[in-house]
């Protein structure tokens, strides 16, 4: 898993460029894009793009490490959130952080809640820290664009009847069965495929009574990994 970009655009935007050699609010020798360690020197300056190539090799680093460190399932945003984060404060203080420990708990919303507490720079609170933990966090809480689908094959029974696209279509034994966005009847339920949450995220369900589909009126919190399955009906 790599950052993507917009874990790196807040990088970038909350350091900010500069090309001379300068010591942050926490009294680190600091240029470039928030680049830090021993090849910054005192009256150091440097271009923007060494600083871009200084920054994109920092990034590798900071991601490895937070891979290493983080023991649960992540959306590609939570990675992202928390390796800008890491960059801020170093991999020291994430990897004994109640931030880390509450997230292998597999305690999301409690992680994230988390951010809130790392606003303060040289023993004062900082405005500019607090901006960037609410961007961190919000990008951490964003679901990604796309939910991942675990499948298993499942031979379906002769003869289910499969509603599709407004269609009866007739499914035989030797097909696979992978039909994602059906609706789908009959009396008794065949599993197949299905769908891991692995991410926080909110889903409007639907509710069956016989054959009659209903929507819920409000959104449900689904936790991290919880599955969903696909169900085909096999008929008497």
């Amino acid at each position: 898993m790599h950052i993507n970009q917009a874990g790196l655009d807040l990088i970038k935007y909350f350091e900010g460029f500069c090309a001379d050699a300068y010591y942050c609010p926490a009294r680190v020798l600091t240029i470039g894009y928030g680049t830090t360690g021993s090849r910054v020197k005192s009256g150091m300056k440097i271009d923007e793009k060494t600083a871009e190539q200084w920054l994109l090799e920092d990034v590798k680093k900071f991601a490895t490490g937070v891979k290493s460190l983080v023991k649960v399932k992540l959306g590609n945003n939570q990675f992202s959130a928390l390796v800008c984060f890491s960059y801020n404060v170093g991999l020291g203080a994430f990897s004994k952080s109640t931030m880390l420990r509450k997230l292998n708990d597999g305690d999301y919303r409690g992680a994230a809640a988390e951010f809130d507490r790392w606003v303060k720079g040289g023993g004062r609170t900082l405005p500019g820290l607090i901006r960037r933990r609410n961007a961190e966090k919000d990008l951490f809480l964003k679901p990604d664009s796309t939910v991942t689908q675990e499948r298993k094959h499942v031979e379906p029974p002769n003869n289910v009847e499969v509603l599709a696209d407004n269609q009866i279509q007739k499914t035989s034994a030797k097909n696979n069965f992978s039909s994602m966005n059906t609706t789908l009847y009959q009396s008794k339920p065949v599993p197949s495929d299905r769908l891991r949450i692995i991410f926080p995220t909110f889903l409007k369900l639907k509710t069956c009574s016989h054959l009659k589909l209903q929507d819920n009126q409000e959104k449900v919190a689904v936790p991290v990994g919880s599955e969903f399955p696909f169900l085909a009906y096999k008929q008497d």
